[in-house]
């Protein structure tokens, strides 16, 4: 199992500075997705990095616990090609035959909790028929998705600025909807003022 934490975008909505950087609660983003992945229940870890790769990869390296699994990085020198490139990037760096599934952790969600990953992780290891584990909040679908490796085949032909939703599109009979009570899972930061915004419960 292994989580693949996406950093490489551009950040164009967020206007200046790189909003992974921008700090929520004295933390950068990114710092507090990787806080949470360090305590989820993964034996592998890949950060896609991007744009501003130098200070993206420098605060990984600052802030990932020793105590926690080694920390992957691999450059996505396309990253301003969309999504899904990541993604492709990822998932062949892993090794499409090395893990049973992904756990897809955007670096801009921070408020997404490590009992919420947790949750969908177990979730996928009590039924691991399907291919797509999907939190959900009130009924609405959130972040992280876990993906089977059943999958990965089509996640590699994903192209832009494509993800897991078209994938559940996509292949609908293969979705889990894993209920848990993290409003996180629907928060992202794309402004600024969002930075300041609190969770809405």
């Amino acid at each position: 199992m292994a989580a693949l934490v996406l950093a490489a975008g551009s950040s164009s909505r967020f206007g200046e500075g790189n909003k992974l950087l921008a700090l929520r609660d004295s933390r950068p983003l990114l710092a507090h997705v990787l806080d949470a992945v360090s305590c989820s229940d993964v034996s592998d870890v890949l950060v896609v990095t991007g744009h501003d790769q130098a200070r993206i990869s420098a605060l990984c390296d600052t802030v990932w616990p020793a105590h926690a699994v080694p920390l992957l990085q691999v450059h996505n020198t396309g990253y301003s090609s969309g999504m899904a490139g990541s993604l492709v990037l990822g998932i062949s760096t892993l090794g499409v035959a090395a893990v049973d599934a992904v756990l897809v952790c955007l670096g801009d969600m921070p408020e997404a909790g490590v009992d919420t990953m947790n949750g969908v992780i177990t979730a996928f290891r009590q039924d691991p028929k399907h291919a797509l584990y999907i939190p959900t909040f009130k009924g609405q679908r959130g972040n992280p998705v876990l993906i089977a490796a059943s999958l990965f085949d089509s996640v590699l032909m994903l192209a832009g600025d494509k993800g897991a939703r078209v994938l559940a599109r996509r292949f609908p009979d293969s979705v889990v909807e894993v209920p848990c009570d993290d409003a996180g899972i629907l928060f992202d930061i794309d402004t600024p003022v969002d930075l300041q915004l609190p969770l809405d419960q």
